[in-house]
């Protein structure tokens, strides 16, 4: 993971300085690497919350509808297609649609088609007005091997909306990846993941 490898990099560069005979060969300048077939790497959503919402219904709801088809369903219904997402907000579920003039971009790239783009641009910056999603504290992210029980806990606790997205692809990954593109923060889970500890 890269807070790992960034980490690691920290403590090397420290070591490096305390070592006046640093050579290169030290532990210190190696990390431990996995590499997973792919057919074995299995990828799952990244859910979000937004904290502390207030009339979601009379003030929010509408904002949403300006680029999203809303429609309120019976129940939690996992969102499988690209540019679709489920909403929840005590006790109540909707299912939501980008609109045409947001998919059919053509000058938009892989990143920007992606659904944590999307929502990031559509709903958390233009509605919730954040800025920098990765220092603000009305965000949290719930990764896919969470329960759906634990999320609407989760939501109803912190008074908060809860958005899940559809995995991202694969092949999406790889284009995004030959392409040498960065994809927003929290988009995807990967499985499997090493166990760690301390030892």
């Amino acid at each position: 993971g890269h807070h790992r490898v960034e980490s690691a990099l920290f403590l090397q560069e420290k070591m490096n300085k305390l070592n006046p005979s640093h050579t290169g060969d030290e532990l210190y300048n190696y990390i431990l690497s996995a590499i997973f077939p792919i057919s074995q790497v299995h990828i799952l959503e990244y859910n979000r919350i937004i904290k502390n919402v207030k009339k979601f219904k009379k003030d929010i709801l509408p904002k949403i509808k300006v680029n999203f088809i809303v429609d309120e369903i019976a129940g939690f219904q996992k969102p499988k297609q690209k540019g679709t997402f489920v909403i929840y907000n005590k006790g109540k579920w909707f299912k939501a649609k980008c609109k045409d003039k947001i998919v059919k971009n053509k000058n938009d790239t892989i990143v920007e088609q992606l659904d944590s783009y999307i929502i990031q641009k559509y709903i958390f910056k233009d509605i919730f007005k954040i800025k920098n999603i990765r220092k603000s504290h009305k965000i949290a992210y719930i990764p896919g091997s969470k329960t759906i029980d634990y999320l609407v806990n989760v939501s109803d606790k912190e008074n908060a909306i809860a958005f899940i997205l559809p995995p991202v692809t694969i092949d999406d990954i790889l284009a995004i990846a030959e392409k040498k593109l960065i994809v927003p923060p929290k988009t995807t889970w990967f499985e499997p993941k090493i166990l760690k500890g301390i030892m």
